[in-house]
């Protein structure tokens, strides 16, 4: 019985350090979507960059801010085969944000970076400079 409780535990350990706004599937043909949530820190950030990496995806932070150890505000670029984007805004526990890649043929939406509103995907193009 100690046996299986100490299983039990090691397993839910396990669980609670993966990234759990990362969604993406071994092959490079599977969706990889990133929503930032409040309760990530710089180490899950890293975690998430490395991981997307993997699948291809060159994700970039350039500004994070945090409060009371929670993420707050983030400003990042996303560079895909299928473009490429940036977004800045601050982090709500009741809004998606973050980027959606779909490397699948004929992908409705093959990329996506900014508010990710489930049941509709918008592409939000990267700010226009002024100079």
């Amino acid at each position: 019985m100690r046996f299986l409780t100490l299983l039990q535990s090691l397993g839910i350990a396990a669980l609670l350090t993966l990234p759990t706004a990362l969604h993406a599937q071994k092959g490079t043909d599977q969706v990889v979507e990133v929503v930032f949530t409040p309760d990530m820190d710089k180490t899950a950030l890293e975690r998430i960059k490395e991981e997307v990496k993997a699948k291809g995806v060159l994700l970039t932070y350039d500004v994070t801010d945090f409060k009371a150890g929670q993420l707050h505000h983030i400003a990042f670029s996303v560079t895909t085969p299928a473009g490429s984007g940036k977004a800045e805004g601050d982090i709500k526990p009741d809004v998606r944000y973050g980027f959606r890649y779909d490397p699948r043929p004929g992908a409705e939406v093959p990329f996506s970076v900014g508010s990710l509103n489930r049941g509709v995907e918008e592409v939000t193009p990267p700010p226009v400079e002024q100079r």
